[in-house]
């Protein structure tokens, strides 16, 4: 008995091959995916089509038809110019920063002004100790005189009252150390200058420097006058 197909049968053989190498070829996943709002057609409608051909049937694909997703944003304070719209984009993105800082937390307007650093006062001068002859050579150094100066200030203050913060001329009132005259002159340098060594010999050294620019200017007319 022989084995030959009815011719239905071919045709419908060649057919399934027919899907079975678009199915290969072109694949579901290798299909370019549609724009918005164009018809798909299923891959598996279309071999359904080419069968329901072959047996003289009509067959409508299936198509679906992928909807349009529009998103739109209004912004009760935009207004129809677009540069206002802008403005209140901007506000909005820049409040919802603010708003979303560390742990939602407001930051307090205190910790957004400038820190305000008070600067540290000076400490206070130590008090400069010792004879009143220890003092005037400190205070004469802390000045900037230098050794040369000091020995001519040595000598002219040796000659006029020994370093005693007390001594006085009594002739002419002359009193302290530098032997001013008269004695109130001292008190542009510090209220306590009748009894502090320290500010006699700043007083008697400003005055040297007017007078006569160096120490040593004012001995030597000392040794020609004998005074300063």
């Amino acid at each position: 008995m022989s084995r030959i197909p009815a011719p239905g049968a071919i045709v419908g053989t060649t057919t399934i091959s027919a899907v079975l190498a678009l199915c290969l070829l072109g694949g579901v996943g290798a299909q370019a995916p549609a724009a918005a709002g164009e018809p798909v057609t299923d891959p598996t409608t279309v071999g359904a089509s080419l069968i329901a051909a072959e047996n003289t049937a009509t067959v409508v694909p299936l198509t679906t038809t992928m909807p349009t997703l529009t998103v739109t944003t209004t912004n009760a304070s935009a207004t129809t110019n677009d540069s206002a719209g802008t403005a209140a984009s901007i506000e909005m993105m820049q409040t919802l920063g603010l708003a979303g800082g560390v742990a939602s937390e407001q930051i307090p307007a205190a910790a957004l002004a400038k820190k305000v650093v008070a600067p540290a006062p000076k400490p206070a001068a130590a008090a400069i100790t010792g004879t009143p002859f220890q003092i005037a050579h400190t205070v004469a150094t802390q000045a900037g005189l230098n050794q040369q100066q000091w020995v001519c200030l040595d000598q002219l203050w040796q000659q006029e009252s020994k370093f005693q913060t007390n001594a006085r001329n009594r002739r002419s009132g002359a009193f302290g150390i530098p032997q001013a005259l008269p004695a109130s002159r001292m008190a542009s340098a510090g209220a306590d200058w009748r009894t502090n060594p320290a500010t006699q010999v700043k007083w008697g050294l400003s005055y040297i420097r007017v007078r006569y620019g160096t120490a040593c200017n004012a001995w030597a007319h000392w040794k020609r006058a004998r005074w300063y």
